[in-house]
């Protein structure tokens, strides 16, 4: 369900159309607002959950926030 979201967004599919389209629940579109909310608030560095959320709901583009996190330096994962 999710890869079949993923892949009609990346075929230039709406989020929002997506959802509501009723056809298939996409627990994964869901789930990132709140994974994104419990990283603001524990104040947590999650690159990729974070271009999933401005893709899926601030409408920014796929490729674009890929660029941008293959342009992210090399930091040490677990300090």
């Amino acid at each position: 369900r999710n890869m079949n979201f993923g892949f009609e967004l990346g075929q230039g599919g709406n989020t929002k159309a997506l959802l509501e389209g009723g056809k298939v629940l996409t627990e994964g579109a869901h789930t990132v607002k709140a994974v994104r909310q419990l990283t603001q608030e524990q104040r947590i560095d999650m690159p990729i959950c974070e271009a999933v959320y401005r893709v899926l709901y601030e409408g920014k583009e796929i490729k674009g926030e890929l660029a941008t996190l293959f342009m992210r330096p090399a930091v040490p994962e677990i300090v």
